[in-house]
């Protein structure tokens, strides 16, 4: 008991040790580095630059474009450009996500008229969502479940050693992130700002982080509405997802998937929605604004006396 209880402690010294330290994020992406002046005519826009590297002081003034073919402009900035900057923040998740070592996430952030992406523990929660760390007396952990080692010399309840805290406020998150913005010639990264330095938290490898329903592409998602409708189970079609796209997704993010396209199938199948369509309820609206959209949802339908 003492030799077990002892390595959980130094493997928490070590933990902490970790924690404390900083580390640089990098990012492989294509783009093409110059001023924002600069002729793009000619530019070669399949160079891979670690974009991290350029939120140094020393990049201030230049910018790294992106392929104005994959992520089309309009004149008027990010504001005019959501469906093109959402499409490049959801390709550098995707890189992020396959790069390992940090995940970027979206908070939608604006600043100046720019759109951030964060390290994913740059998340604040609010104070009373906080679970403070445990301290003094922790439960002894033992391979063997034993209820007797939850209590205290009085038989009072010991606080469980996988006690953690949420962050609460700016000072106690990761504070990485890049900045993004738009002109009349394409979406750019914007040099010199943001910040590459890791704190508070571990690297992670791919294969640890959470695959986002944001980056999976749609053909994946197409894939698993098809396997559903073949009646091919979650876990079978996860391992197929992940040969066919490269992508890691657990068997309750398949399953959620495929309940919901079955739900949604059926639900514009139903005899008793065509009866009231010519009606154009709210309800009508939502669910063809939602087909249109090509989204998943879930519905409860209740019958009464018939109807």
């Amino acid at each position: 008991m003492a030799n077990t209880n002892h390595l959980l402690d130094e493997i928490d010294v070590a933990v902490a040790a970790l924690k404390v330290q900083k580390w640089t994020a990098t990012l492989p992406f294509s783009g093409f580095l110059c001023k924002p002046t600069d002729d793009v005519l000619m530019a070669s826009f399949q160079d891979r630059h670690d974009l991290f590297s350029f939120t140094q002081t020393i990049y201030k003034g230049f910018i790294v474009r992106f392929d104005p073919q994959t992520f089309p402009v309009v004149p008027g900035g990010v504001a005019k450009n959501k469906d093109s900057i959402k499409k490049l923040c959801d390709a550098l998740m995707c890189a992020s996500h396959h790069h390992g070592f940090c995940q970027l996430v979206s908070h939608n952030q604006h600043t100046a008229g720019r759109k951030y992406l964060c390290c994913a523990n740059f998340q604040i929660h609010r104070q009373n969502t906080a679970t403070k760390a445990a301290v003094g007396e922790l439960r002894q952990s033992t391979l063997v479940c034993d209820r007797k080692n939850s209590r205290g010399p009085k038989g009072q309840s010991l606080p469980k050693r996988t006690n953690t805290s949420k962050a609460t406020n700016s000072k106690e998150t990761c504070k990485v992130k890049l900045a993004f913005d738009a002109d009349s010639v394409s979406m750019f990264l914007v040099c010199g700002i943001g910040e590459s330095q890791h704190e508070g938290h571990l690297p992670r490898n791919a294969i640890d982080m959470a695959t986002r329903k944001r980056i999976v592409p749609a053909a994946a998602t197409d894939f698993q509405k098809m396997s559903a409708n073949h009646n091919i189970g979650p876990g079978k079609t996860a391992a197929m997802v992940e040969e066919e796209f490269g992508l890691h997704l657990t068997r309750r993010q398949v399953a959620q998937m495929q309940q919901m396209a079955k739900l949604a199938d059926d639900l514009n199948d139903t005899d008793e929605l065509e009866q009231y369509k010519h009606l154009d309820s709210d309800t009508d609206r939502v669910l063809a604004y939602l087909k249109k959209k090509g989204a998943t949802y879930c519905a409860l339908y209740h019958g009464v006396q018939g109807y």
